[in-house]
């Protein structure tokens, strides 16, 4: 296989992704499947529930102070919903991080 059909293939993900948000269409369900069992994701999910234990908080408490339910905390510790931007960078916020930090961390640890 070729560069340039390898680079297309790797890019496919982030290309419906950003189709589907530019133009309001649910993503397909194998996509988000897939980005769900990166190992970004998988990395930040180990990352966001050692956090939530650091701080003592609850699932309940954490999605209070992001303006979410906990059972949106609860898929998304579970691996069962993705991160939109805005909501990563609220995460980082109430968590303490910086945004920067925790992608160079996660792409690392993924790679």
């Amino acid at each position: 296989m070729d560069t340039l059909a390898r680079r297309m293939i790797e890019l496919y993900p982030i290309w419906v992704q950003c189709f589907c948000q530019c133009f309001s269409v649910p993503e397909p369900r194998e996509g988000r499947a897939r980005k769900l069992e990166r190992g970004e994701y998988k990395r930040l999910r180990a990352m966001v529930a050692e956090r939530i234990s650091e701080l003592g908080l609850s699932q309940r408490e954490l999605g209070k102070a992001l303006g979410v339910s906990s059972s949106y905390v609860n898929k998304l510790v579970q691996g069962k919903r993705t991160l939109e931007l805005t909501e990563f960078l609220d995460l980082c916020r109430v968590l303490g991080w910086n945004p920067a930090t925790i992608v160079d961390l996660c792409s690392k640890q993924a790679g």
